[in-house]
């Protein structure tokens, strides 16, 4: 069993279960931005941990360069703006990166995907970093 494999169906789900967020891939009632704001509520937490998942999905069956995620990831920049304001008007720090980058397949793999990550070119390696105070 490969590393991503065992962190997506052993650890993450632990992880989400301990925040009280929904299991990866798990449809969720709410969009994960209005959990965020649940949760800060709540409880005030000193850590919260969010993931966007629908970036890493799309970038894997269109490839990262093809236009249709457009309306993805501004969809995705209106969610992290939302959650951004509303973080940082309840004095929170905000943290924003990625876990990997990714590249285009030059053919889809046998399951029709064009996006691809793993290997040590600076596509792949390049991790994204913002934080807002």
């Amino acid at each position: 069993m490969s590393m991503n494999t065992y962190s997506m169906k052993a650890i993450a789900p632990t992880a989400a279960a301990i925040l009280g967020l929904p299991a990866p891939r798990a449809a969720a009632e709410k969009p994960i931005t209005e959990i965020i704001e649940q949760k800060f509520q709540e409880s005030s937490p000193t850590l919260l941990i969010a993931q966007y998942g629908n970036v890493d999905r799309t970038f894997h069956k269109l490839g990262p360069s093809d236009l249709d995620v457009i309306p993805m990831l501004e969809e995705l920049d209106r969610a992290l703006e939302r959650a951004v304001n509303y973080l940082t008007k309840a004095e929170a720090a905000v943290v924003i990166l990625s876990d990997h980058g990714q590249h285009d397949r030059e053919e889809p793999n046998k399951m029709g995907k064009w996006g691809t990550h793993g290997s040590s070119c600076d596509h792949d390696r390049l991790v994204p970093c913002t934080w807002v105070k």
